[in-house]
């Protein structure tokens, strides 16, 4: 059987039974999965579950084990890309970039124990939802066989809270330093028009009051509750307002932000929201762009929604590619990264009712879209 990554054979029922019986026996193992703490299981060489301890059941939501022997870890829990090969969990080119997968697979090449951080997306009560799993791996042998021990910690819940600290903490810190300079400019008694100014700084703490509520929404991925502010808004004056705000902006210095053609369109949104969703994108395209690259954002007009886009030069590598809307994913190898995108997506589609995309060539780079309905809906 063809496979994009781990071998898709598996055992058959009868050297499963026979595996299970063995590991039975085994009063090491049957004390470990009786008094581990955390999630453990034992997998055969083909990586089909032998056993399981109760705090694997539980996350799992099955009450008999039988349910589950002789499946792959992706398919007991449910992972929307266990089937996408005909081989099953392992198989597919999304699970190249799986760690569990990676952790076990380097565990039986290199004969000692791997740990990976794995981000799944699961089928929920119907739903999809991320997890965040630390999965080590370890291997051993009994009776000449070889088997592959799993320990697993679920960190969704403190992972989702460091992400969303550090953005929350991020996002203030740029407000307060805008309303710092904003007060001294003020203090100085130097404006001609001291209540404009005094209207910047309403303005900031406003959004300040704003990003507490949306930090709450965040947490519980529940928007229902937050309160939307819809303005008319036009196409050309929101990307003048982009131009001039990267125009001096720290991660821009030494490239090139190109405004492309602009309709003059006029819409209904959230302003505050929409300053978010494409600040990040144009964020993120100076991040991968490299000293003096271009970044380009333009607008087009459609019958009943505006998109917006923004281009840079470089390409998405496959493996990043495939999981940039997940939660807990990041680039950037630390703790507590891996929102941007994925509040980037959550807000401009389930919040505002639009949807985001990308698509990304070696050739044609890496473009961003938003495309926004005229009329907010909620």
């Amino acid at each position: 059987m063809e496979t994009q990554f781990a071998p898709a054979e598996r055992a058959d029922e009868r050297q499963l039974r026979r595996d299970i019986e063995t590991l039975v026996q085994q009063p090491v193992i049957t004390t470990l999965l009786n008094t581990a703490s955390g999630l453990v299981g034992v997998l055969n060489e083909q990586r089909q579950l032998l056993a399981l301890n109760d705090a694997f059941l539980r996350l799992l939501g099955v009450d008999d084990p039988a349910a589950v022997l002789g499946v792959r870890p992706g398919e007991a829990l449910q992972c929307v890309h266990a089937h996408d090969a005909p081989g099953g969990c392992g198989t597919s080119r999304f699970c190249s970039t799986c760690g569990a997968a990676i952790a076990i697979l380097a565990s039986l090449e290199t004969n000692k124990p791997e740990e990976r951080k794995c981000i799944a997306t699961v089928a929920r009560n119907g739903d999809r939802t991320e997890i965040c799993l630390r999965v080590r791996a370890s291997p051993l042998t009994i009776q000449n066989r070889r088997y592959v021990l799993i320990f697993i910690q679920d960190i969704t819940v403190p992972q989702r809270w460091a992400e969303s600290e550090r953005l929350f903490l991020h996002d203030v810190n740029n407000m307060l330093t805008g309303l710092q300079g904003a007060a001294e400019l003020l203090a100085s008694g130097n404006l001609s028009n001291p209540a404009q100014m005094t209207t910047l700084i309403q303005d900031i703490c406003s959004r300040m009051a704003r990003q507490v509520s949306l930090q709450r929404m965040l947490l519980r991925e529940d928007f229902h509750d937050y309160q939307l502010t819809p303005e008319t808004v036009s196409a050309r004056l929101f990307v003048d307002s982009m131009a001039r705000l990267f125009a001096n902006h720290p991660i821009a210095r030494g490239k090139e932000l190109l405004i492309g053609s602009v309709p003059d369109a006029r819409f209904a949104t959230d302003v505050a929201l929409l300053q978010r969703i494409v600040v990040n994108m144009l964020t993120n395209a100076f991040e991968a762009t490299p000293p003096g690259g271009p970044v380009r954002l333009d607008a087009e007009a459609e019958e009943h929604a505006v998109i917006f886009r923004v281009w840079n030069a470089v390409p998405i590598p496959e493996e990043v590619a495939l999981r940039i809307f997940q939660r807990h994913f990041s680039t950037k190898g630390e703790e507590g990264r891996g929102l941007g995108t994925f509040a980037m997506k959550l807000l401009g589609e389930r919040v505002l009712g639009g949807q985001i995309s990308f698509t990304s060539t070696e050739s044609g780079g890496t473009t961003f879209r938003f495309r926004l309905p005229t009329k907010l809906i909620r």
